[in-house]
């Protein structure tokens, strides 16, 4: 049901951030015909997407888990995390859900506007699924003080989850090595899930737009900007972890670079020429899709 008062409350919410920062909520992707024509292929391809059946997880140790989260991340982003990312793992809570990556950051609005983190929530935690979600998480936390720092860091709404998405993928290659549940391949297809469940909600919100209350569309729109963010950012990083893989060593370069707020999200996809003209970051995105199932 779309009339929940938590909904209302998170939609109003990020109707709030986008007032108070100033951040551009349109659909850039769209702008162009081309870029377009191949969103709606890629909406195509996502709403055939099988459902999702249950995946299993390897169960590890909490704290030993807690040390390869930290050990990983800092080897992608460097030693001067480190110390952050033990901070972080000592606010971490954990809750029971179904769905085996869910989670969020807890953060309060401080002084001069600045955010302070108050807590980082894990669904789960112990498996090698919430390993993945930390790691996540994390990302969030660095990102959202980053967008503090550097005046248009987001450049756009609907790539708020994409440092987070393309840090999930590097740290599960590496997590891989110690995790023998085929972890890399299931990761992948929950989130190739996630953006198929965000298809659906899109297209449902086309559909019954002319039928929803005042209340109702407020909490749609939030969903449709949502889902759309997300089929964004895990097409890019998709696309940008293959580039990854070629050369880790050039690639974290620019990720380090994005993560400590000197560069914005816009003139780092420039960089890489990522956007939905681009055909190959269309087909290979599609080409995960169809070998992830």
């Amino acid at each position: 049901m779309l009339d929940t008062d938590m909904g209302y409350e998170v939609a109003q919410e990020y109707m709030n951030r986008l007032h108070n920062q100033g951040i551009d909520n349109s659909f850039l992707e769209l702008e162009s015909d081309k870029g377009m024509d191949n969103f709606d292929n890629l909406i195509d391809d996502l709403i055939y997407y099988p459902e999702l059946e249950s995946l299993g997880f390897n169960i590890f140790e909490l704290s030993g888990l807690e040390e390869l989260v930290v050990e990983i991340m800092t080897q992608i982003l460097g030693n001067d995390y480190e110390e952050d990312l033990r901070d972080f793992v000592n606010i971490t809570e954990s809750y029971d859900s179904d769905n085996p990556m869910e989670g969020f950051t807890g953060f309060f609005v401080g002084l001069a506007e600045f955010p302070i983190l108050r807590s980082f929530h894990i669904a789960n935690l112990g498996t090698s699924a919430s390993a993945v979600t930390m790691s996540h998480e994390f990302t969030h936390g660095f990102t959202i003080r980053a967008a503090y720092m550097l005046n248009d860091y987001l450049g756009n709404i609907h790539y708020d989850e994409f440092p987070s998405i393309m840090m999930e993928k590097m740290f599960t290659n590496e997590f891989a090595k110690y995790s023998d549940d085929d972890i890399e391949s299931k990761i992948t297809t929950i989130r190739h899930d996630i953006c198929s469940h965000s298809a659906h909600i899109m297209l449902d919100h086309i559909r019954n737009e002319d039928v929803l209350d005042e209340y109702e569309e407020t909490i749609a729109k939030h969903m449709y900007h949502l889902g759309y963010g997300y089929i964004v950012c895990d097409t890019y990083a998709t696309y940008l972890y293959n580039l990854y893989k070629d050369d880790p060593k050039k690639f974290l370069k620019f990720y380090r670079a994005l993560i400590k707020g000197e560069i914005n999200l816009k003139d780092y996809f420039k960089k890489y020429d990522v956007s939905f003209e681009n055909d190959k970051v269309l087909d290979t995105y599609i080409k995960s899709l169809k070998t992830n199932i």
